[in-house]
């Protein structure tokens, strides 16, 4: 039995209690270092090839459960977050992706041609998860200089997607 306290579950005042986790007073989505993630440091290496410098990918995320990381080297600027050592990234088993490259932003729309993109007044580009012929993680971009910086990550609670994104960017340094 879960027992609430203050308007929060038992087991996420354990998470919150956890050294080096932060979380923003208007996210309830728990964020843990990035370094924490089986794998990230190789991923991360692999990721910057190809790159002039080590790309600025956020330092936070929100982990749950074991999670590896994973990038291939001919796809230099992307970093896969999986459930399994074994996923490199395949859809069905990732549940983010950090990701910098030198295209536009990707300004999604719905089936009816409707924008579901929302340009934030701090400048970023933030789109829900959502369902069409396939399921899309909620993201969010932004420019830096040349380059546009994605972050997606699947299965935020659809009320602390913006909020837990947003402050997976302000951990970039």
């Amino acid at each position: 039995m879960i027992t609430r306290t203050a308007g929060r579950s038992a087991a996420l005042a354990t998470l919150l209690s956890l050294p080096g986790s932060i979380v923003p007073s208007h996210a309830a989505t728990p964020l843990q270092p990035v370094t924490t993630v089986q794998g990230y440091a190789d991923a991360l290496h692999a990721a910057s090839g190809g790159l002039t410098q080590t790309p600025a990918f956020p330092t936070q995320i929100p982990v749950t459960q074991p999670v590896f990381a994973y990038a291939d080297s001919a796809d230099s600027g992307t970093i896969s977050f999986d459930r399994t050592a074994d996923c490199h990234g395949a859809h069905y088993c990732n549940i983010g992706t950090f990701r910098i490259d030198r295209a536009s932003i990707d300004r999604m729309k719905d089936m009816k041609g409707r924008s579901i993109t929302r340009r934030l007044r701090d400048g970023t580009f933030f789109t829900p998860a959502h369902v069409m012929a396939d399921s899309f993680p909620a993201q969010l971009q932004w420019r830096a200089g040349q380059q546009t910086v994605t972050i997606s990550w699947a299965n935020l609670p659809p009320q602390e997607e913006r909020a837990t994104l947003t402050a997976m960017r302000h951990s970039v340094k």
